[in-house]
């Protein structure tokens, strides 16, 4: 008696799911997205002035950009210790 009553809740189960799914492939397009799909996306392009300052900055930063290296009596007997520097 117990294996009937779990076969047919079984069956009832399986057949409202079936249900579910015939009713949602037939509603599917009723059934509200919450996705946004754009038509078109445009490329971000700036405006000139922007171009322009940027063009400016970047040239005054590498003319801005002297290093100057030094190498003293100091550095030269610490690498003749270290045995990594060899006059020749």
């Amino acid at each position: 008696m117990a294996k009937v009553i779990i076969k047919e809740i079984l069956i009832v189960l399986l057949a409202t799911v079936a249900v579910g799914l015939i009713l949602a492939i037939i509603f599917y397009q009723y059934i509200p997205s919450n996705r946004i799909i754009p038509s078109k996306v445009t490329a971000y392009k700036a405006s000139e002035e922007v171009s322009k300052e940027i063009n400016e900055d970047a040239e005054s930063e590498l003319s801005e950009r002297t290093e100057v290296y030094e190498i003293t009596d100091e550095d030269l007997s610490m690498y003749k210790r270290i045995d990594s520097y060899r006059p020749r």
